[in-house]
């Protein structure tokens, strides 16, 4: 197996552990015994746990870095780029359901702040494009006129959070796995029509 083959293989079986299964707190053993290779190469290619958790954090964040610009800067009208917003969200969590948590609790451990923000640049150079566009739907009259990062929050939470939150909801209201994957493809439509509520009636 190549170099550049095994250091691969290993980060998308940590990611698979990480953001696919939720266990945080896996150990190089637990990601080579996955991997079907010897710990050794783990330390090898990434020296230590912790380089490796920064190695899956810097693709994790790009990841979701991609899910958001990519739609945000798309040259197409406002509603429809906000359809696609939703359903790339959407399918991108039930893809790694437990990615954005992994990101979260990684940020908190290496005490990651806004005064260490290493997406500003993207932030700067993309989302605010996309801020932009809400403000002036907000002139048109298209969606309520609220300040542009609560619109940018609700969108992401009403996406994001039936899915980061599926195993509570689900046992909580004792739903089948089959209903509840219904329900988050309908979930797509619902949040579209709480954003333009005057389509809601259709």
């Amino acid at each position: 197996m190549k170099e550049s083959a095994t250091e691969e293989l290993i980060i998308n079986t940590a990611k698979n552990i990480f953001f696919l299964k939720g266990n945080y707190n896996a150990t190089t053993q637990d990601i080579a015994d996955a991997a079907g290779v010897n710990r050794a190469l783990i330390h090898y290619y990434f020296r230590s746990r912790e380089q490796l958790m920064e190695a899956v954090l810097r693709e994790a964040t790009s990841k979701m870095n991609e899910r958001l610009f990519l739609i945000a800067q798309s040259k197409v009208e406002f509603k429809e780029k906000v359809s696609n917003l939703i359903s790339l969200i959407i399918e991108g969590m039930l893809e790694t359901p437990y990615l954005e948590n992994f990101v979260v609790n990684e940020y908190i451990r290496l005490d990651i702040t806004c005064t260490k923000n290493p997406h500003k640049d993207l932030i700067d150079n993309y989302l605010c494009g996309f801020l932009d566009e809400v403000k002036a739907e907000m002139e048109k009259g298209t969606i309520p006129k609220v300040q542009p990062l609560h619109f940018i929050i609700n969108l992401l939470s009403m996406c994001a959070y039936p899915i980061s939150m599926r195993p509570l909801i689900q046992h909580t209201f004792g739903l089948d796995d089959a209903f509840y994957q219904q329900f988050i493809q309908e979930q797509k439509n619902i949040v579209f029509n709480i954003i333009f509520r005057d389509n809601a009636a259709k």
